[in-house]
């Protein structure tokens, strides 16, 4: 009986994970070609700016709302309404012009579906591991959104290349509704896994003691940190630095390649090792990397540099996800999520915005420095509030001989 529930877990697990490389595969392709869409079609300025950052707002502002939600009703359910409604409005995509006021509702819906439906995958994932492996299998699913957001981007230039902006759209679409119907015909098996308690997935003990706000901190400042480089890389790289657009491409979309490839290695150390440490480790190699990339000059070093920025998201990301499934209370999961979601989202959101102000008066090479920098102050009030666990003798969450020791207990 057991080891069918285990197969039933593995097999959910397979299926969020293909739902959810289809959604970020598909609003990757279409996110890296609208501005220029836009654009193309006479949109610019002050409006062009309101509606590439509208998504943003829903996940800011509501985002605690709609992880409620998830708590409050059946996430099989919750999961279909978010990808109806993404569907829906690609559809709406494809057939209606260039008009700003639909393009505004349309694009306040997709944030609302996307608020949604990441607190709602995140928990319905967590009920499909052991606590033994979280870290690990966590590591694995973020596998599913960093391999799309390298390749999204290539997907949508070639297919832009060759068709155009509406090819990307129905691609989109398709992408979408591959996941609604994954969703439909599972709705059932996702909605009763929910309900049911994992085994072995006992408290670790310290596990009410992990601060949902020490994680958001951290994760305030590294996405901001990370959205203000990102933005200004490519004009520093052919500015600056006179590397092609070919080769800056490359060094980009390494850092993410390299952490998709060692997440699942870092999970399974996470388990093993203080999570705590992993994510300082992987923070402090975050904000070193930041302050040398206009330290040193050429094509081989930048290679180095940002397979190690790729390296420090692998050591950080899987023991963040476990440990925000550590920090969850009792019925408030996916609220937890949604709070996190909304801290990250405004990082993202305000890092191009301090980005700008700095390289108007400062100039370009300090918003590296301003981004690591940011990152460590991040890094510094997340280790401040969690010095008790971090300071605790032996203390391993995620550790499996403590773990036993405290299932014996109990």
């Amino acid at each position: 009986m057991e080891c069918l529930l285990i197969s039933h877990r593995r097999r959910q697990f397979v299926i969020l994970f293909i739902i959810n490389s289809c959604i970020n595969m598909g609003i990757g392709a279409f996110e890296s070609f609208f501005a220029l869409h836009l654009i193309k079609n006479g949109i610019s300025g002050i409006a062009l700016g309101i509606i590439l950052a509208l998504p943003a707002f829903p996940k800011i502002i509501a985002g605690h709302l709609f992880g409620k939600l998830g708590d409050k009703f059946d996430k099989g359910y919750l999961l279909l309404a978010s990808l109806s409604s993404l569907l829906i409005a690609g559809l709406i995509y494809l057939w209606c012009n260039v008009d700003i006021p639909v393009l505004s509702v349309l694009r306040i819906v997709q944030g609302c579906s996307l608020a949604l439906f990441r607190p709602v995958i995140f928990s319905l994932v967590g009920s499909c591991v052991d606590e033994k492996d979280r870290a690990e299998k966590f590591g694995i699913f973020d596998i599913s959104f960093y391999v799309c957001v390298g390749v999204a981007p290539l997907f949508g230039g070639f297919l832009y290349d060759i068709y155009s902006f509406s090819v990307i759209v129905l691609c989109s679409v398709v992408f979408s509704c591959a996941g609604l119907l994954l969703t439909v015909v599972h709705i059932d098996n996702i909605g009763r896994q929910t309900n049911e308690i994992v085994p072995g997935a006992c408290s670790s003990g310290d596990s009410s003691t992990v601060s949902l706000y020490a994680l958001c901190i951290f994760i305030v400042g590294r996405s901001c940190a990370i959205s203000m480089t990102n933005t200004f890389l490519p004009v520093f790289f052919v500015v600056e630095k006179n590397i092609s657009k070919m080769s800056t491409g490359l060094i980009l979309s390494l850092s993410t390649l390299v952490m998709a490839v060692f997440l699942k290695f870092s999970g399974r150390a996470a388990e093993k090792y203080s999570k705590y440490f992993m994510i300082m480790s992987g923070g402090v190699l975050f904000s070193l990397s930041c302050f040398f990339i206009v330290l040193i000059d050429g094509f081989i070093p930048y290679i180095f540099l940002f397979t190690l920025i790729g390296l420090s998201g692998s050591l950080s990301q899987p023991s963040v996800s476990a440990l925000l499934m550590s920090s969850d209370k009792k019925n408030s999961l996916c609220e937890s999520v949604g709070i996190f979601n909304a801290f990250m989202s405004s990082g993202f959101a305000t890092g191009p915005l301090i980005g700008a102000v700095i390289v108007k008066f400062f100039g370009l090479i300090n918003v590296f420095l301003t981004a690591g920098l940011i990152s460590l102050i991040s890094l510094i009030g997340f280790t401040i509030i969690s010095k008790k666990q971090i300071l605790t003798p032996n203390f391993k969450i995620g550790s499996n001989k403590r773990r036993k020791m405290v299932c014996k207990l109990e």
